[in-house]
């Protein structure tokens, strides 16, 4: 992985912070209620059905009453141990960001369609899923390149976006190879762009790989748990990050992580975790009002739980 310097702060300007504190109260009420329905149409066809009403005020003047979000879904049995499935839901989702009149954004809205598939192999000894989805949106945050300056309460002027989409596809396996061993595989693509075909949310990476395992040992050492898991993330960036046109980027990085357990007693464990165990070098984030965040170095926990 090759660490790349982050233009933006080498060369970026100096917020014009407020000389004095400033403080602001609200009062935030949801109030929501939902049905739901689960109808066999066939011995192998279940249709779901539900849907839910919400309530949302923030004092002052931010108020959205009796917003309806339906969802349904379709699924097919094709034998006991193989499914398929569809599913629609609608997006109501109220948010903080705020445009440059210190005015909350509308809430984001839209739609999620999900094709998918579960099947349980060898005795469900292996399960497998593998999903393919399309999100649209409209009224999505982004930060307001025109206006320079922070908010009265720190954060940064907004603008919304709409007719955005994110589309991609997702598959999960589930293992016990033996009664004494697990395994976790999953990989992730997704791809997000505004109406115009323009790339949108490059700062979440496109390509997501976790696998982990947990081996418990029997004998001699039955008390001892031996495990880890590693992760992978493709390319992340955000163009036009710094007030030059400067461009922050993340290239592709892995983080490997272990741990150990010991049972000393029914109610005594001991637990050793070696998180980021190659000492990876890397931002965990780029998108948080221009800034740029050091992910976790290595590090060495040793802990002792008791039950009382």
């Amino acid at each position: 992985m090759t660490l790349k310097p982050w233009p933006i702060l080498l060369d970026h300007y100096k917020p014009n912070y407020p000389s004095t504190p400033t403080t602001q109260e609200t009062e935030e009420i949801q109030k929501g209620a939902y049905i739901a329905t689960q109808l066999s149409l066939h011995d192998q066809l279940t249709l779901l059905l539900g849907s839910r009403i919400s309530q949302y005020r923030i004092d002052p003047g931010y108020e959205h009453n009796d917003v309806i979000t339906p969802y349904a879904g379709l699924v097919y049995d094709i034998t006991d141990s193989v499914s398929i499935y569809t599913s629609y839901t609608e997006i109501f989702q109220p948010q903080d960001a705020k445009d440059a009149n210190n005015k909350r954004l509308d809430p984001t809205t839209g739609n999620n369609i999900e094709l998918g598939s579960k099947a349980d192999f060898f005795d469900e000894r292996l399960t497998a899923s593998v999903a393919v989805f399309k999100v649209q949106k409209e009224n999505v945050a982004e930060r307001d390149p025109n206006f320079k300056d922070p908010l009265p309460d720190g954060s940064f002027p907004m603008r919304t976006v709409d007719g955005t989409s994110n589309r991609g596809f997702e598959m999960e396996l589930t293992g016990r190879p033996t009664e004494d061993w697990d395994l976790y595989f999953s990989y992730t693509y997704s791809e997000s762009e505004k109406a115009n075909g323009e790339a949108f949310g490059t700062h979440l990476p496109k390509n997501l790989v976790r696998l982990s395992t947990l081996y418990h040992f029997n004998g001699a050492l039955e008390d001892l748990t031996l495990g880890g898991n590693l992760s992978w993330q493709s390319k992340i960036y955000v163009e036009n990050a710094g007030p030059n046109g400067a461009s922050s980027e993340q290239d592709s990085y892995f983080i490997a992580n272990l741990m150990a357990s010991y049972q000393i007693t029914d109610d005594a464990i001991v637990r050793l975790n070696i998180r980021n165990v190659f000492d990876e070098k890397y931002y965990s984030s780029i998108d948080f009002y221009d800034q740029g965040f050091f992910g976790e170095p290595r590090n060495v926990e040793l802990s002792l739980s008791y039950n009382f």
